[in-house]
């Protein structure tokens, strides 16, 4: 059984994917899914079929998985094949972020001694065009992209104009789309409403609002364009703004001050659930755009970015978004995909990923039958999609009847995959190996990492429980290959021809009483391959060499 192990869920990962081989008797069409460009939102989708082209044997998959669980996905559940049938279904992809995205379809069977895999990519795209130079960028290249975006073009309202704009149009329910009869305007942080104001100075003067900076003004010395930027100014009840004041925002377990749900204590506030995520998405963007004054919100970070993953934009957010831009002539990037929060490790402050950070292993084990004499040789994958270059070190082998085959390269590129070939080379026959293989990576979660070597070596041409050992000729063969028993075969025999990775290349099957048989090689390339020759009577294993 094919064993899969999550070890976390990202936005990106390290793909570690082990086989002896891609199996030829087991078709997966097509062996790539190419997505190419995907908009979030949008899902795409491809037809996949599997086909069981074993000569003989069920195919049975008991699953199908992916990595990227949240970009990725299939409705098709468990299944059998027989003999030369098929199944078809379908695959389908929704990015999440405007990145590429490299994955793995892997059928996990109890059937196949190989992984059963295909090549799975999509390049993941926003709609909105104003975010295209974020394209696959990360951390602090992602947050300079962003700043230059908010920060270019845009237009100074200035303090009374930004104020004009909000309370008449921005934030008045009459005007922004929410449906009020009359102006209204509502405190963000105690849901109290002004209705019927017929100005900015009617609003403050008669029914006590104010403008709330959710950055505090005095930390920049109340200057422009920070003052005036309407992404941070929210109407508030004159009272509740100087309960607020200067204090950073954080949750209040014990609080002296509480009004429609907001809470405050002498160091803390704590805006109302209906706010928490867009003040949050206020000092953030501010973060971006400008820069932390003092150290303000370096200590608040990480509530701001709990409540932006938990309370995320809403109709009207969405909205007054679109308003800003029309007067402002930039957009806050977190109200339209809260997601690049996902992206950044810190706002504030400077900060990338570690290199590789998350690992998971689609199979562990590679699984040999090797002839004695002889060899034979597996592989295992590795995918890297980190954002850098990912190094292999120190790889070890429990028996050293194993060893690496040639020099593989040891350093993977970002969005790329490495095959590590191993090679069995027993030294006697009739050995069970259970072994591994174990290395270093510079993946910060699993800085060392094993692979099971199991299986057996077997003597080629003689087994003690067959007495009635067939001749196997010519050798060297050209084209065909004969089998002549001494005395009759008591039961059917069953022929597997295999290569020396042990996939069945031919099958048939020599009945009772035969005392000859042929097998037809055509289309085979020369080489070393081995007959499998099982019945009642027993099972012996022979060395074919084709020219």
């Amino acid at each position: 059984m094919m064993k899969i192990h999550h070890i976390a869920a990202a936005s990106f990962c390290l793909l570690l994917f082990f086989a002896t081989s891609v199996s030829a008797q087991v078709a997966i069409s097509p062996s790539t899914l190419n997505f190419f460009s995907v908009y979030k939102g949008t899902p795409d989708s491809i037809s996949v079929t599997v086909t069981n082209n074993k000569p003989a044997g069920q195919l049975s998959v008991t699953g199908i998985h992916f990595h990227h669980t949240e970009t990725y996905w299939t409705n098709q559940g468990p299944f059998s094949l027989n003999p030369g049938q098929s199944i078809s279904f379908m695959v389908y992809c929704d990015p999440r972020h405007n990145v590429k995205y490299l994955d793995h379809m892997v059928l996990e069977t109890s059937t196949e001694a190989e992984v059963l895999s295909a090549f799975v990519y999509a390049q993941g795209k926003f709609s909105k065009t104003y975010y295209d130079a974020t394209q696959d960028k990360w951390d602090e290249a992602l947050e300079s992209t962003l700043k230059t975006l908010i920060s270019t073009g845009t237009t100074d309202l200035g303090y009374n104009g930004a104020r004009d704009a909000m309370y008449m149009q921005i934030d008045n329910e009459k005007i922004n789309g929410q449906g009020a009869s009359q102006n209204t305007l509502e405190c963000v942080y105690t849901g109290v409403q002004a209705v019927g104001y017929t100005s900015r100075t009617d609003c403050q003067n008669n029914y006590n609002f104010n403008t709330e900076h959710t950055v505090p003004q005095f930390l920049f010395s109340s200057n422009t364009p920070m003052l005036s930027d309407l992404y941070h100014l929210f109407p508030s009840d004159a009272n509740a703004n100087s309960e607020r004041a200067n204090k950073p925002f954080g949750m209040v377990a014990t609080p002296s001050w509480t009004v429609g749900g907001s809470k405050s204590n002498s160091s803390t506030f704590e805006p109302r659930d209906v706010h928490k995520g867009k003040a949050a998405r206020a000092v953030l963007y501010f973060a971006v755009r400008y820069q932390d004054y003092s150290g303000f919100i370096a200590g608040q970070q990480n509530q701001l970015r709990t409540w932006c993953a938990a309370f995320l934009p809403d109709a009207a957010e969405q909205r007054r978004n679109d308003d800003i831009f029309a007067l402002q002539h930039n957009r806050n990037p977190f109200i339209d995909y809260p997601e690049f929060f996902e992206r950044i490790t810190l706002l504030v402050g400077t900060g990338n990923r570690p290199n590789v950070p998350l690992a998971y292993l689609g199979d562990d084990t590679l699984t040999y039958s090797v002839p004695f004499p002889g060899s034979q040789a597996g592989y295992f994958e590795i995918g890297n999609q980190g954002i850098d270059t990912m190094h292999l070190s120190n790889i070890s082998f429990s028996n050293t009847e194993f060893s690496l085959v040639g020099s593989p390269l040891l350093s993977i590129p970002p969005d790329s995959i490495r095959r590590v070939h191993v090679l069995l080379s027993p030294i006697a026959t009739g050995t069970t190996y259970n072994e591994t293989v174990t290395f270093n990576t510079d993946d910060a979660s699993q800085p060392s990492m094993t692979v099971h070597l199991v299986g057996q070596s077997l003597t080629v041409g003689l087994n003690a429980a067959l007495d009635n050992l067939p001749t196997v000729y010519p050798q060297p063969s050209q084209g065909r290959v004969n089998l002549k028993w001494d005395s009759p075969i008591l039961g059917a025999m069953k022929l597997e021809l295999r290569d020396l990775q042990g996939r069945i290349l031919k099958f048939a099957v020599a009945e009772t009483g035969s005392t000859n048989f042929g097998m037809n090689l055509e289309g085979l390339a020369p080489g070393c391959y081995l007959l499998h020759v099982r019945g009642d009577e027993g099972e012996s294993v022979h060395k074919v060499i084709l020219e």
